[in-house]
Order: C-alpha cells, then sequence, then structure tokens
C-alpha cells in the first residue's frame, strides 16, 4: 500500500501540485488524466525524488514514513528502491546493448551474481518481445523497440511500483502499440503501476482506477467507468476533447 499525503510543490510563484491526498493499493494500476501542465509528472517526480516537494509525505505499507521535503541521502536512497520510472524518452545507455542495459541496474545496484543476472535479464527480454534484439544497440532500435528495453530496464530494478510518464508521447503512431501491449501484460500480471498518459482508451482498459487532475489537484478519481460517467465539468470538457483528437 502506498500513501501519499498533503503533497504540495511549486515552482516559484505558480502552484503546480496543492494538496495531493492518495492511497494506492498493491496490484492497482492507477492512470493519471488531465490537461497539461496540471502536475501528473511533476507527481511521479516528486515521488521518486527526482523534484522535491515543498511539503507532504509518503508511505509505504507500514514502514515509517517518508518526509518529501526533508530527504537526505539515506532516505532517498531507501526511497528509490521502491519505484522504478519509464520515462517519455527511453534514456538507455547509447554503448550498452539492449541486453546490457538490462544486466546494468541488477549487477551495478543489487550486486547479482553475473550467471543469476544473465539469466534475469534474459527473461525480461523475452518478456518485453525483444529477445531477439539482444545484440542490438540503442541506435539500432526503432523508439518503440528501445522503449520497450527502456521498461525492462525498470523491470530489471525489481522495486514494488512502477512509474510510467507519458511512456508512448514521443513514438510515432505505428509504434504505440507495442509498448502499451507490454505495459497491458505487465497490468495482467498485477504489478502496481502509476502511469501519466494520454491514451484514453488504454488508460480505460487498463486500470484499476482513474484520477483526472486539475489545476494541481485530483478533481476526480474512480473505476474507469465512473470517470466516463463523472458529471464534473472539466473532466467532461476534457474527455470530449481528447476523443475528437482521437
Amino acid at each position: 500500500m502506498l500513501r501519499i499525503s498533503r503533497l504540495r510543490k511549486s515552482f516559484g510563484e505558480q502552484r503546480v501540485l496543492d494538496g495531493i491526498d492518495l492511497e494506492v493499493r498493491d496490484g492497482e494500476v492507477l492512470s493519471f488524466l488531465g490537461p497539461s501542465g496540471t502536475g501528473k509528472s511533476t507527481l511521479l517526480r516528486c515521488l521518486i525524488g527526482l523534484e522535491r516537494a515543498d511539503e507532504g509525505t509518503l508511505r509505504i505499507d507500514e514502514a515509517p514514513p517518508f518526509d518529501l521535503r526533508h530527504l537526505g541521502r539515506a532516505s532517498l536512497h531507501r526511497l528509490r528502491r521502491s519505484f522504478s520510472m519509464v520515462f517519455q524518452s527511453h534514456n538507455l545507455f547509447v554503448n550498452k546493448t539492449a541486453l546490457e542495459n538490462i544486466l546494468e541496474p541488477m549487477v551495478t545496484v543489487q550486486r547479482m551474481p553475473c550467471g543469476d543476472a544473465g539469466e534475469e535479464a534474459s527473461r525480461i527480454l523475452a518478456l518485453v518481445g525483444m529477445e531477439d534484439k539482444a545484440d542490438a544497440y540503442p541506435v539500432q532500435l526503432s523508439g518503440g523497440e528501445a522503449q520497450r528495453i527502456g521498461i525492462g530496464r525498470a523491470l530489471a530494478v525489481h522495486a514494488p511500483i512502477m512509474l510510467f510518464d507519458e511512456p508512448t508521447s514521443s513514438l510515432d503512431p505505428e509504434r504505440v502499440r507495442e509498448v502499451l501491449d507490454v505495459i497491458r501484460l505487465l497490468a495482467d500480471k498485477r504489478h502496481t503501476m502509476l502511469i501519466v498518459t494520454h491514451e484514453l482508451e488504454f488508460a480505460r482498459q487498463v486500470s484499476t482506477r482513474i484520477a483526472f487532475m486539475n489545476e494541481g489537484r485530483i478533481a476526480a478519481i474512480g473505476a474507469p467507468e465512473e470517470i466516463w460517467s463523472n458529471d464534473n465539468p472539466r473532466l467532461r470538457r476534457f474527455l470530449e476533447s481528447m476523443s475528437k483528437k482521437g
């Protein structure tokens, strides 16, 4: 169980997150929808310590809570062991093969024996459908293939919670589905995931719950059918405008 309380973040005078309170159950897929600039990506970055929150706590299961405003080096390290993150771009090591990119966190961070790490990396490559690209370098991969390796590297961290920050936003339309199919597979395996996305139909199909964010707050949250039937005027306008784009 992930519990977020009173999370606030400003950039200068602009309040980006305005008191986020949220609970995420183990095995849940929670997708965040909303207009650009409403704090969705900033929320994920605060959870993993890439942005320092102005206020707020985070608690995982029954462990002592993290004060997200005052994260020392040791507490930041402990916090990041609970999360892995997939960014908008794949951020792979350009001088390493697909297999080596997945091996990296297991060998250097988790100190797994090379043999065990190699077997696990091969399993992850197969899971993301990239076993035939084990020896390929990022420059030899399509955007969708590279992003699938990025997901594989996030899996290699073996963190209990995965964060996805618009993982298909930089892809050509024909490559979007292959990445979404991998995320759908992880959802079927009951990985706990928080996903920022503009892919409405995907969010509707894969999510346990959906949170609609507006002006730094969670304006509506519920099961997909509850979100689509919600009468919040701002949510209705958002869904209608995104449907027209699709």
